[in-house]
């Protein structure tokens, strides 16, 4: 959803990288350069990859982000100045072992308030290589902090620094955001065939903060209930051959008591509380 003036500067060796950015985000006119024109943030941070074995990395990176409009032309007050560092530490075969591990942390000042959030991913597996269908069986948990007092001088809720609300792990569904969020999440992984791979899993979402909202609902601030509900994902992907491959995905999300309190509150809003998806997907190459 971002428009991009950018550089970025790569460096390579042995399998390791280093990557440099700067740049600013433009409006939404795409007929029109905005080299000099209405940009709305400034950008710039570094990203590194330094393998640890074969299947195996460490990623530190640090980005700043600045806002650049400080009045209402067309985007509102938009001053701030935030820095989110962390790093992303995985290994896909560790003696039958996975891990996923990221960590974020949020320092800085938006408009007059610090800002001071946090979020993590941990996922953690285990897989048996000697049994039929290879089964890789994944429990984690992903967790974004919400803001208890927002009326205080401190905003505690953590936001992605550039958007972005897709991605394994928000949730198939894409209605989720890593903001105010805790998702417990087992999986297990099956390979069918050389070629045919099947993942079930199964995901609970709540809110870290029951009095803050959830960031991409937009409303259900101070409900009783955190619990945002359950999701039931069947992803199927089958490579038929190097040319083609063939994708399924079956989602299912059963909305919990913070939804459902937020829709009695403001029932001009929400058309209704579950929701199923079904995605297939043909990629041929040539």
């Amino acid at each position: 959803g971002w428009l991009w003036d950018l550089a970025k500067v790569s460096y390579k060796w042995n399998g390791n990288f280093v990557d440099a950015f700067f740049g600013q985000t433009k409006d939404k006119d795409k007929n029109r350069l905005s080299l000099f024109r209405k940009h709305v943030y400034e950008g710039a941070g570094i990203y590194a990859h330094f393998k640890t074995n074969t299947k195996g990395a460490f990623e530190p990176y640090v980005i700043y982000k600045n806002g650049l409009y400080d009045d209402a032309d067309g985007n509102g007050e938009n001053t701030e100045k935030s820095t989110t560092y962390g790093f992303r530490a995985y290994d896909k075969d560790l003696q039958s072992f996975n891990y996923d591990i990221t960590y974020a942390k949020a320092d800085g000042t938006i408009k007059t308030k610090d800002y001071d959030a946090y979020g993590y991913v941990v996922k953690v597996g285990y897989q048996l290589k000697n049994v039929r269908w290879k089964p890789n069986i994944v429990i984690g948990q992903v967790f974004a902090s919400g803001d208890s007092n927002t009326a205080d001088n401190t905003i505690k809720t953590f936001r992605t620094p550039f958007g972005g609300t897709d991605g394994s792990l928000y949730g198939r569904m894409d209605i989720m955001k890593w903001s105010n969020l805790v998702e417990n999440v087992v999986e297990l992984h099956l390979a069918l065939q050389y070629n045919m791979k099947l993942k079930l899993s199964y995901h609970d979402f709540s809110k870290d903060k029951a009095e803050d909202v959830w960031s991409y609902y937009k409303v259900g601030a101070n409900t009783h209930s955190t619990e945002l509900g359950t999701e039931y994902d069947v992803e199927y992907k089958w490579q038929y051959s190097k040319a083609l491959q063939f994708q399924a995905i079956y989602a299912y999300f059963n909305a919990g008591d913070a939804i459902k309190e937020a829709a009695i509150a403001t029932p001009t809003k929400v058309q209704s509380n579950n929701a199923q998806r079904l995605f297939l997907q043909l990629d041929y190459k040539f």
